[in-house]
């Protein structure tokens, strides 16, 4: 492997003929030898002055004129991973007269990862020149011309439109698919200027170099027999919350036996890799302790009050600071440095969430020239919480190792050992199969085997409570303990609905869904994913069968669930078919355009709005009190008692809009406020200071002749009020 000691500067030219002005080479941050991009201690990377040339070429798709910049320089890096080598050249143009810059990220390919380009931000241009319907067209183009070889991935039919008010821009973001099946993850994100429709940034996060394939998706029938088979519906325990009774409480549900998985045409099993690993323990949570409620002095002891008197007292039965290291050292198992000196301690009161039943816990600091030890225990029994050593004069060597599968056998006795002593009244409810084992992916000194155990009840797992030990592979020592036991009632597996029961309702309310994966192979009936990865490597579409609500509950009595399923919505270009009024259509148009009402197929124009239905309207125009977000008892804004289900007057319309505009010292001052409304006698005087203000700005430029205070505010007199208030 050829190494460069230091970085060769290049003085030449590109020849590129951009006509009046010629970019040059200003550095890199790789340098050249051989005609090859050098990282330094690192391999070649087979990047040449004609490679740039072709990046340069492909970068003119989404930046035509580079002519309007006299500088130009690149870098590149690269990372190798499961799917080869990916190389990026990063392009950057500057005018260093105007300050103007532009950016683009491309593969060796050609591939466009990403675009941006310096805009001035504009935030005192709220209106839109350019439609959300436009602005989706624009954008769409420019997708299909930046990657032309991913243009049929991509359509306007799964694109999402945001206004950005501050940048004056859209976002526009769409999903990537294939005859409408979706490729997860893979997204194109593009910002548009809603004032000229210029293109701003682009972004890509769609594999590159794909072949579509030819599977064909199996019927619903099959995907469903094919679900039951491999993911079972799993029975277990889970924590939910009752908030009117406000305790946490444990109950029986359903879950799908698997997470992140795929079913493939041919029914194997197929599943993502997770190459990283990681401990997974329940960690406890402290609350500060509560201050004790103080009584008048008695007489006693330096002038105690009872309650500080009875506090100490009950304290002294309580596990000291001092007698932590006695516990850890009972335990030849544990590290423990004897050198170690007592940092810092604090005591915790908790409450359950299942009860009220209190506990106190204590945490100890400890310190030595050779590890940093923390530890939780609770202060009346004794019981280790939680223990971490860390070895601060640790080295990651490797470790010897003939037969993973012995030394974890060899690791495991002494957890179950550990646990057996720490825990002998409740570790025969703690259960460790074969998916609590994690085995780190470098074996060395530093890393440790960890081992989960989980709680089980009448046979069902409790995944909230666990017991977690990690022994490290160096010393053979446990460095990390974690352990949760609940004081929860479990109910009763009697009169709960069948298995197949659930998964009928899972699969009706969920759904299971074709799904497109990226892959560069399969092996062993494992699929490798390659979502996002722009190497040169070739990849295939893989139609596979995914379900994407993995935290999706079925109560095991009753076979309902609180969660909440909702499918992606995407833009759609309607047109309020039911207003008839051209101008009443453009505005409507407007306020969808900048996400303050939605665009539907039915405005109801003559409708009544409630109060609810305006203060969402003005939430996202104006800097809304809280009394909008709540039935809060505050009658400085509509009059009255706040009601979301309450039918709005055209007096809580107007006296709101000011309200939240700030002027409401001013509308309030007595006996100074005339409007030019025949019926003003009318208007009471708590809200004329706010009509008036509003006829003075224009707001109600609609209203003719009479104000009609409590008359019923309609849709299109909102939307007008509205329109007037943003666009005046």
């Amino acid at each position: 492997m050829k190494k460069l000691l230091a970085t060769i500067a290049i003085g030449c030219a590109l020849s590129l003929s951009a006509g009046a002005v010629t970019p040059y080479l200003i550095s890199q941050d790789k340098a050249f030898y051989d005609g090859s991009a050098v990282i330094l201690d690192k391999e070649i990377l087979p990047l040449s002055q004609a490679d740039v040339s072709s990046a340069i070429e492909a970068s003119r798709r989404v930046l035509p004129d580079t002519a309007a910049y006299d500088e130009f320089r690149y870098d590149s890096n690269t990372r190798t991973g499961e799917y080869g080598e990916e190389i990026t050249l990063n392009l950057y143009w500057t005018n260093n007269e105007s300050g103007d810059n532009a950016n683009v990220s491309v593969n060796t390919d050609g591939y466009i990862i990403s675009f941006s380009k310096s805009y001035e931000r504009i935030s005192d241009k709220p209106i839109p020149e350019i439609s959300q319907a436009d602005a989706l067209d624009i954008a769409y183009k420019f997708v299909c011309a930046a990657n032309p070889e991913s243009a049929e991935y991509y359509s306007v039919d799964f694109a999402n439109v945001d206004y950005r008010k501050y940048n004056a821009t859209y976002s526009v973001s769409f999903s990537a698919n294939k005859n409408g099946i979706m490729i997860p993850g893979a997204t194109a994100q593009v910002t548009v200027s809603y004032l000229t429709g210029e293109i701003y940034s682009y972004s890509t996060s769609l594999a590159s170099n794909l072949d579509s394939g030819n599977e064909e998706p199996l019927d619903e029938t099959e995907v469903k027999e094919l679900f039951a088979k491999k993911y079972p519906m799993k029975l277990e325990y889970s924590v939910a919350y009752d908030k009117i009774a406000k305790k946490s409480y444990v109950d029986l549900v359903y879950v799908p036996s698997g997470t992140d998985k795929l079913i493939s045409t041919a029914g194997e099993l197929l599943e993502r890799i997770n190459v990283k690993g990681g401990y997974k323990f329940a960690m406890n949570s402290s609350a500060a302790m509560d201050s004790a409620e103080t009584e008048s002095a008695v007489e006693g002891a330096f002038g105690l009050t009872s309650v500080e008197s009875a506090g100490i007292e009950y304290q002294d039965t309580f596990y000291k600071p001092e007698d932590v290291s006695m516990l850890i050292k009972a335990h030849s198992e544990m590290v423990f440095d004897d050198e170690s000196k007592i940092k810092e301690s604090n005591l915790y009161k908790t409450t359950s969430s299942y009860s009220d039943k209190v506990t106190y816990k204590l945490s100890v600091n400890y310190e030595s020239e050779g590890y940093n030890t923390w530890v939780e225990i609770n202060a009346e029994s004794g019981e280790i919480l939680d223990y971490s050593a860390y070895d601060k004069n640790y080295e990651k060597n490797p470790v010897d190792v003939e037969d993973i599968d012995d030394l974890t056998e060899e690791f495991r006795a002494i957890s179950d050992k550990l646990v057996k002593k720490l825990y002998p009244d409740t570790y025969a409810e703690y259960v460790l199969d074969d998916n609590g084992v994690y085995i780190p992916d470098e074996i060395n000194t530093w890393n440790g085997i960890g081992f989960v155990y989980t709680r089980y009840n009448q046979g069902l797992p409790f995944e909230r409570d666990a017991i977690g030990i990690v022994v490290r592979l160096g010393n053979k020592k446990v460095t990390s303990i974690s352990y949760n036991y609940s004081d929860c009632e479990f109910p009763s597996a009697e009169g709960i609905i069948s298995a197949e029961d659930a998964l009928e309702i899972y699969t009706k309310n969920v759904g299971i869904e074709p799904m497109l994966y990226p892959t560069v192979k399969l092996d062993e009936g494992k699929i490798y994913v390659a979502s996002g990865d722009t190497t040169t490597a070739k990849k295939r579409l893989f139609i596979g069968y995914g379900y994407t609500y993995g935290n999706y509950k079925i109560d095991a009595h009753t076979g309902e669930s609180d969660s909440v399923v909702t499918e992606p919505e995407y833009f759609k270009n309607i047109a309020f078919t039911d207003v008839n009024d051209a101008a009443l259509h453009k505005k409507l148009n407007t306020l969808a355009d900048m996400n303050i009402i939605k665009r539907t197929d039915k405005f109801e124009p003559e409708r009544t709005m409630t109060q609810g239905e305006y203060a969402q309207m003005l939430q996202s125009v104006l800097p809304i009190p809280e009394v909008y977000a709540s039935s809060t008892d505050d009658t400085a804004v509509f009059g009255e008692n706040y009601d979301p289900a309450k039918t709005l007057t055209r007096a809580n319309a107007v006296k709101a809009i000011v309200y939240a505009k700030g002027y409401s010292e001013v509308a309030e001052l007595e006996g100074i406020y005339v409007t030019r409304f025949e019926d003003d006698e009318m208007i009471p005087a708590d809200v004329k200071g706010y009509v008036a203000i509003a006829q003075g700005l224009g707001l109600l430029y609609k209203v003719r002749s009479n104000f009609m205070p409590d008359a019923e505010v309609t849709k299109a007199f909102a939307a007008e009020l509205i329109h007037a208030e943003v666009c005046r």
